[in-house]
C-alpha cells in the first residue's frame, strides 16, 4: 500500500525499517497509552508479523520530502465486521504537526475508493488527542472493548 498526503508517504514496511521504529517504540512517553516500551527483538518481531506479512496490517510512515520514518499506520479488516481498523504511532519529536489528522484523512479516503463501509478507531480511555481526530473527521463513540474506546465512522 503506498499513500501519499501533501508531506506524508505510507509505505510497506522493510525488515531494515524495524531500527527506526524501535527508537520510536521503546519510547515510554509515545507507548504510554499503547503497551510497555518495546525491547528491539519485539519491534523487530512486530515489523516481521504485522508489517512484512503476506497482508500487512501495519505501514511504515515516512515524511515524504526525507524519506524519514516517523512511524506507522494501521490499516486492517476489524474484528471480522465489516469495517477496518485505522490508527498510527508517530514519534513524539513529530507530534503537535498534524500529522495524524492528515493520514487519518488520507485513510478514510483511501477507504472509501477500496469500497469499504465502516471504519473504527480504537483507543486508550485516556487518549483525548486520539479521541479529538477521530470526532473531528465524523466517527462516533461506539462503547469499550477490551477497555478500548472504538469510535465508527459509517462510509
Amino acid at each position: 500500500m503506498i499513500i501519499e498526503t501533501e508531506r506524508l508517504e505510507v509505505r510497506n514496511f522493510g525488515l531494515g525499517d524495524a531500527a527506526s521504529l524501535f527508537s520510536i517504540f521503546s519510547d515510554p512517553e509515545v507507548m504510554k497509552h499503547i503497551e510497555r516500551p518495546y525491547t528491539y527483538e519485539q519491534t523487530e518481531e512486530l515489523v516481521k508479523e504485522a508489517g512484512l506479512s503476506p497482508q500487512p496490517i501495519i505501514y511504515a510512515l515516512h515524511i515524504k520530502d526525507t524519506g524519514e520514518l516517523i512511524g506507522h499506520v494501521i490499516y486492517h479488516p476489524f474484528s471480522g465486521e465489516d469495517c477496518y481498523e485505522i490508527g498510527w504511532v508517530i514519534a513524539k519529536e513529530w507530534w503537535g504537526k498534524g500529522f495524524a489528522e492528515e493520514i487519518t484523512r488520507a485513510l478514510i479516503h483511501k477507504a472509501m475508493r477500496d469500497g469499504l463501509r465502516c471504519l473504527v478507531i480504537e483507543c486508550d480511555p485516556n487518549q483525548e488527542a486520539s479521541k479529538k481526530i477521530a470526532l473531528k473527521n465524523g466517527f462516533s463513540y461506539s462503547g469499550r472493548l477490551n477497555n478500548l474506546d472504538v469510535y465508527r465512522l459509517k462510509l
